[in-house]
């Protein structure tokens, strides 16, 4: 087997076989699959050839472990053995819908042909940061959902920036689809194919709108990725430059929390996108590199600001310390 091409962000690679007289597997759909089916696992754990294992699908859309990879995974019971990684997840009608553990079949294309063709990935971005949904974020901005996700800072120029979204927008579908948090936004955006135009349904001050965008190839790591101090002593966090499309912005000199890894210290201690750090350990935040220099000399407590609503249901434009 020659590598042709690692996509650590997928979790998944395209390989070149010499071997000839392969059968070819049947694809399913992953998009079919529901909880309580019947699958099987294939693989070679500890180099014991051809094991099997069966078990139902015990849930799906898990995300979380990779706050910047793309992320849909498929929990099953049927046991993933060490070593048996990477292997085949079947459906009883011997089509294939998943790859140990577990990312959904329908992922694969984009993994394999684009690289083929290409000769590499390419990913395609809103380029903004979104906040999941919460029932007072839903209250706040007045959008009568906790689905989809919040808009915070859009970079100027930006697609998002071109069809007028803006901080406090709620992006509820794409294409149609339901959004359901800003891992599956990434999710429907990121795996597109090139010159992709795709239909945004998102909430502006209670009203449901739409626009058609043009995405734009973003690096592998997003703006926010690329402008991050690093994060780990308050728990595996990533910052990006407070803009003025922040609601703090001109209030407060600091950097805005992008993302918090689900179930990391960070996110216990009750730390959200969208909350500014303004200092750490005594010290002021107005950059990322800041936040560095503190993180390298002593242990982190932190001066936050947290958006807090006007009353009623308006956008959220009041911001207070903590």
């Amino acid at each position: 087997m020659t590598p042709l091409f690692r996509d650590p962000a997928n979790d998944n690679a395209v390989l070149r076989s010499e071997a000839n007289n392969l059968t070819e597997v049947a694809l399913g759909n992953s998009e079919d699959l529901l909880v309580d089916d019947f699958v099987v696992a294939i693989g070679n754990p500890f180099g014991v050839d051809q094991t099997v294992t069966s078990g139902i699908v015990s849930a799906l859309g898990h995300s979380g472990i990779n706050p910047e990879g793309y992320e849909d995974f498929i929990q099953t019971d049927a046991s993933i053995n060490p070593s048996n990684s990477r292997g085949a997840l079947i459906k009883l009608d011997g089509k294939l819908v998943g790859i140990g553990f577990a990312v959904p079949i329908n992922m694969a294309p984009a993994v394999k042909d684009q690289p083929l063709e290409f000769g590499e990935l390419q990913r395609w971005r809103l380029r903004v940061l979104i906040q999941d949904m919460t029932p007072d974020l839903a209250q706040a901005l007045g959008a009568g959902t906790v689905t989809g996700g919040t808009v915070s800072p859009v970079e100027p120029g930006t697609p998002a920036d071109d069809v007028g979204l803006g901080a406090g927008d709620v992006v509820v579908a794409v294409n149609g689809e339901t959004v359901e948090g800003s891992p599956d936004l990434r999710q429907k955006i990121g795996l597109r194919r090139p010159g992709d135009r795709v239909k945004i349904g998102y909430i502006h001050d209670g009203e449901h709108l739409t626009a058609q965008v043009v995405l734009t190839r973003g690096a592998e790591q997003g703006p926010a990725a690329r402008n991050r101090g690093d994060g780990d002593a308050l728990g595996r966090v990533r910052f990006a430059p407070l803009d003025r499309s922040h609601p703090a912005w001109g209030e407060a000199q600091g950097v805005v929390v992008a993302e918090v890894l689900p179930g990391s210290r960070a996110a216990r201690a009750g730390r959200e996108p969208g909350d500014v750090i303004t200092a750490v350990h005594r010290q002021l935040a107005k950059t990322t590199r800041d936040i560095d220099r503190a993180f390298e000399q002593a242990a982190t407590t932190t001066n936050r600001l947290r958006p807090g609503p006007i009353a009623g249901s308006g956008p959220i434009n009041r911001w207070s310390s903590r």
